[in-house]
């Protein structure tokens, strides 16, 4: 670890139970994720003093390449236009891009004739 200059650099843990040969590590929840081509394994320790070793995915993977996390809390917060009130949409309410939506309707129905296209 270091500071964004990367100066202050701290070793977190080393040695030969810790060497990834990978090119995939990644962080979450103050833990160290890698794939380990010697082993096939995906696993994880904690990012500050390498305790808590953990093998995540024994022998079932072969080379990782990329390691995304996708996790709740590592997505954007963006509202959801259609959260409230299903956007004043009748029935169907789809999101689409810029963080707006278009109101549809279900199979054989159509939009009452008043213009705003919200209303089936």
């Amino acid at each position: 670890f270091s500071n964004y200059n990367g100066g202050e650099r701290k070793i977190a843990f080393s040695g030969h139970d810790y060497v990834p040969y990978s090119l995939s590590v990644s962080f979450i929840d103050g833990y160290v994720i890698w794939s380990d081509f010697t082993n096939h394994s995906l696993i994880r320790a904690d990012a500050l003093n390498g305790s808590n070793k953990r093998v995540l995915l024994p022998n079932t993977i072969n080379e990782v390449v990329a390691l995304t996390i996708v996790h709740p809390s590592l997505q954007p917060q963006i509202p959801n236009p259609c959260g409230i009130n299903n956007g004043g949409c009748s029935h169907l309410c789809l999101l689409s891009v810029n963080q707006s939506y278009t109101c549809a309707c279900p199979e054989h129905f159509s939009f009452i004739n008043n213009g705003n296209n919200r209303t089936c």
